[in-house]
């Protein structure tokens, strides 16, 4: 149990391209020009995302028949292309694993089985770790302040309900769903055309801090798959200096390589 919520609490904390791009598109004479406002409203917090931030947080959730509920810290450094993790048990503290991307790389330890699993953004497969077929870039624009948004899209419609608009972009794989209320983002919905596989995002909370924003509570929800997840941040520092290792492999540990 405790393996399969760290797979998924991997997953959430790391949502193709390179990694601190951000998708922008000029809209043309055949796209929707409803959408402008609303991609600008996008474009804004992904530009003044924060460099760097540090936080801790708790994640709680369910996939399956497993419940779970886990404690961490985060760290991220944008210009050095660092995002690190730890993740702890909620009763006893005990550390149970970490989470490294040092540019391309990836490592994730397993504490218990004195293990790391190598992988690289390049070449990372989520359903290797969880069973959702999602990109990888997806997650980590959504964990590091970003609004994630699918690359190489068309605008395919917009709609307003009052105070309410809604965003669907598209491109060859995905539909792509994001709710606005009175301009600020606070839901967003994939659709995977061929497998009809939905998963959807809820962002609440938003801090304001140092001229970034930042998400303090996100849940992630895919039925089809079983998962709930929330995630609940406690202590957060935006745009101040972080000090992130380089490496966590270590003497005596075994290795899983699925660079290639």
């Amino acid at each position: 149990m405790i393996r399969n919520s760290l797979a998924i609490v991997f997953f959430l904390c790391i949502l193709i391209a390179c990694a601190n791009s951000q998708v922008k598109k000029n809209l043309s004479q055949s796209d929707n020009q409803e959408a402008l406002p609303l991609l600008d409203i996008i474009n804004n917090i992904n530009d003044n995302s924060p460099t760097t931030f540090s936080s801790s947080f708790t994640v709680e959730g369910s996939m399956k028949s497993d419940r779970f509920k886990i404690t961490g810290t985060a760290f991220y450094d944008k210009n050095a292309e660092k995002f690190a993790m730890n993740f702890s048990d909620f009763v006893f503290k005990s550390q149970l694993s970490s989470f490294l991307k040092n540019g391309k790389n990836i490592e994730v330890h397993y504490i218990v089985e004195n293990r790391i699993i190598l992988d690289s953004t390049e070449t990372m497969r989520i359903t290797n770790y969880v069973p959702l077929d999602i990109d990888f870039n997806l997650v980590y624009q959504l964990l590091t302040s970003r609004i994630p948004m699918i690359e190489n899209y068309s605008v395919f419609q917009v709609t307003k309900e009052g105070t309410r608009s809604f965003l669907v972009i598209q491109n060859n794989t995905w539909f792509q769903t994001i709710a606005f209320n009175s301009g600020e983002p606070e839901r967003i919905k994939f659709t995977n055309k061929k497998t009809s596989q939905e998963i959807e995002i809820y962002l609440r909370s938003p801090l304001n801090q140092n001229g970034s924003k930042y998400y303090r509570r996100i849940r992630i929800v895919s039925r089809g798959a079983s998962i709930d997840v929330n995630i609940n941040t406690g202590w957060v520092s935006l745009n101040k200096p972080v000090n992130i290792r380089n490496t966590l492999v270590r003497p005596n540990i075994t290795i899983t390589n699925f660079r290639r």
